[in-house]
């Protein structure tokens, strides 16, 4: 970029801001390959020199070039600044800058170059520079730079655009790991511009901008502002219509998100749930360099009283979340931000766990693993991986469950579809000793006595005893679903008891929404007789009962004499069918065009670089009912999102049509194309496709 004058009282004639040396040199090439350029003249990373072109109209005293950079109230804020000729025109100076990779704050700076004269006057240029400056993970005086990420790491946790955030759908031992594809769009035309906006509207201090740490609260929504009110965690349907929001499965990435907030005067624009959220932080981390990345966590605990203890009370036949402080959640997903922590030590350097749908966080993944918990944050997260379920009857403890919270954890691995489990970071084996010890020193470091952990254990129910154990798996939604149900009894009597099986569907949070089955049987079991039940639940039985998550709970409790009481359950959810896409490179025919859910925040849709491509989407297993409402969205890397109405789609028939897509060329970015569909039915049918480099 070159910037000339014409002022002959200008000592400096031209700038030249060397953008593609310095893109590249900060690894911010991908922030202009846009549709529109972004609104800054340069965007450049802390702890690493950028190099400025001035042409002057003679040689020039270096002592008497002005240089200023400006932030809010901050003037030449640990700025280092070297000036030197050109080697062959003495016109020619050369100027490169240095933010401080610790002490600088991120964020926009004006840069003002000017000249004095012998009258002690200065002569500035006639144009002020926007520079952005960013957090670079790969100085090592930066705080965001951790010795354990290698290049390869930072490319994907900082520089991908795409990846999946995964569901764990099943609870038993098959655990069903269900992609679901997220473009971060941290490059994207206005996002860095935007995300610059909501650290604004946060009024944190300009020297905090500096920090990390600070930072990533901010942008999690501390304290407790809900991501600093882009979108809300949850939202009612008349809350939806009033603020005219999406359902948050229609949302396959941040783009549009970001956008929608921006032209709603940075106000709410609708709800998401923990994957949505989880998405737009990292959207923001990326995009202003903190290396980041999802994490899903199953049968995931949310304790709110700080006491590692998920309390559930038998209330009307069933056992519920004591209160809205103790839920278990099927799955939840929240982010991992890379930095150091000199507050704490190198040790717990690394993974920070933030979770933006309680705004909790960052604390150390360190912590958590040492079983160092010394802080509310510190409990909550603690509590959602391996929390205690406490099952109270008639104001008593029945059963403690020590093996039902965070059954596993996973997050995505640097290569496409590759899952890495990552349990054993947070916590020991399971029932184990070593697990056990993990939770106690866990509670005794929070100051919860050894002497109650003792008295809950003491209600566990014996080995030995008659215990019944569920289990299912995942399934179409459309087919029936199996569950077993096993007892056995392991002593040398004969036993009779009750055994009660219930069925019902669940929220996310695992909250009660209606009941499917609920049956009582007495039955007897000779010595070490065991007793095996295969049950069935039809699609009629089932379809018209699902909550918004569509999982089952499936519960069996067992009672006998001697107030025998044991009890079993297990989360099961039914299966959207996934989408396939089409790429039709030479399709040259009539497609649908669609409606683009926000227009451009800053700029336009469409410019000379602008491809229309052609998408054929089809459900790749057909449902035997009929979808009502059904709507389409499609979105791609460097491709304006749009979305298609479909309308009704009978009973076992697809969608039958081709979608017109536009996008940016690039001769840098391979394109990758998104899809969500939703319907009244069934909704968080999801697919996607690369198409390669448009050019």
């Amino acid at each position: 970029m070159v910037i000339s004058a014409f002022s002959l009282l200008l000592m400096i004639s031209n700038v030249d801001l060397q953008l593609n040396n310095n893109l590249e040199a900060h690894k911010t090439r991908s922030f202009y390959e846009g549709t529109n350029e972004p609104n800054a003249d340069l965007i450049v990373r802390r702890g690493q020199f950028f190099h400025i072109t001035l042409s002057c109209d003679s040689k020039l005293d270096l002592s008497k070039v002005k240089i200023v950079l400006e932030q809010d109230l901050l003037i030449d804020f640990n700025f280092t600044r070297y000036l030197r000729y050109d080697s062959e025109d003495y016109s020619i100076i050369h100027l490169s800058l240095k933010a401080n990779a610790f002490k600088t704050p991120i964020g926009e700076w004006w840069l003002s170059l000017g000249y004095e004269l012998s009258n002690g006057n200065v002569v500035w240029f006639n144009q002020k520079f926007k520079i952005v400056i960013l957090f670079n993970p790969w100085v090592k005086d930066d705080p965001v730079y951790v010795n354990e990420l290698c290049d390869f790491e930072l490319k994907n946790y900082v520089l991908q655009e795409k990846g999946q955030i995964y569901k764990i759908i099943n609870e038993g031992r098959t655990k069903f790991q269900y992609p679901m594809p997220w473009l971060y769009n941290q490059f994207k035309t206005d996002i860095l511009e935007i995300v610059l906006l909501v650290l604004k509207k946060s009024e944190l201090e300009a020297e905090k901008k500096s920090d990390p740490l600070e930072v990533t609260r901010v942008a999690a929504g501390y304290p407790e502002k809900e991501i600093n009110s882009i979108i809300k965690p949850n939202c009612s349907k008349k809350e939806i219509a009033k603020i005219k929001g999406y359902n948050a499965t229609l949302w396959s990435g941040s783009e549009d998100i970001f956008k929608k907030f921006y032209n709603n005067s940075l106000e709410n624009i609708g709800f998401g749930q923990c994957y949505v959220l989880t998405g737009i932080l990292i959207t923001m981390l990326r995009a202003l360099g903190i290396p980041s990345r999802p994490v899903t966590i199953v049968g995931s605990g949310v304790d709110l009283d700080n006491d590692l203890t998920i309390d559930y009370e038998f209330r009307s036949g069933r056992f519920v979340p004591r209160d809205k402080n103790n839920l278990r959640w099927n799955f939840r997903v929240w982010a991992q931000a890379s930095m150091q922590r000199p507050d704490l030590g190198v040790e717990y350097d690394g993974w920070q766990e933030v979770d933006p749908k309680y705004a909790k966080g960052p604390v150390s993944h360190r912590s958590l693993q040492n079983s160092e918990i010394n802080s509310t944050d510190l409990a909550y997260f603690y509590a959602a991986v391996n929390g205690d379920v406490v099952l109270w009857k008639d104001g008593k403890i029945e059963t403690v469950l020590t093996d039902r919270i965070g059954l596993s954890i996973i997050t995505p691995g640097l290569r496409e579809f590759v899952v890495n489990e990552i349990t054993s970071t947070y916590k020991p084996r399971e029932q184990t000793d070593q697990e056990r010890n993990h939770y106690k020193k866990a509670a005794q470091s929070l100051g919860i006595s050894a002497g109650a952990l003792e008295s809950r254990n003491r209600h566990l129910m014996d080995e030995e005893g008659l215990m019944p154990h569920v289990s299912s798996q995942s399934v179409l939604i459309g087919k029936p679903l199996f569950y077993d149900i096993r007892v056995k009894n392991p002593t040398l009597k004969t036993q009779t008891f009750k055994l009660s099986l219930q069925v019902y569907s669940t929220l996310y949070n695992g909250a009660f929404k209606d009941s499917i089955v609920n049956q009582t049987t007495v039955y007897t079991l000779e010595p070490y007789e065991k007793l095996n039940l295969v049950e069935k639940i039809e699609f009629d039985e089932y379809i018209n009962k699902l909550g918004s998550s569509k999982t089952l709970t499936i519960t069996a409790f067992l009672e006998g004499d001697d107030e025998l009481f044991s009890y079993d359950s297990q989360m099961v959810s039914l299966l959207p069918p996934p989408l396939q896409l089409d790429y039709l490179k030479n399709y040259d025919g009539e497609c649908e065009r669609g409606t683009s859910v926000v227009e451009e925040a800053l700029g336009g849709e469409t410019n000379e670089n602008t491809v229309q491509i052609k998408i054929k989407a089809h459900i790749r297993e057909v449902l035997p009912f009929a979808l009502n409402n059904a709507k389409i969205s499609l979105e791609g890397i460097r491709c304006n999102r749009k979305v298609f109405e479909i309308g009704r789609i009978e009973a076992n028939t697809n969608i039958n049509k081709t979608f017109c897509l536009p996008c940016h060329r690039s001769n840098l970015i391979k394109e990758s194309i998104v899809a969500s569909m939703i319907s009244d039915e069934v909704d968080d049918m999801g697919g996607e496709i690369d198409i390669g480099i448009l050019n």
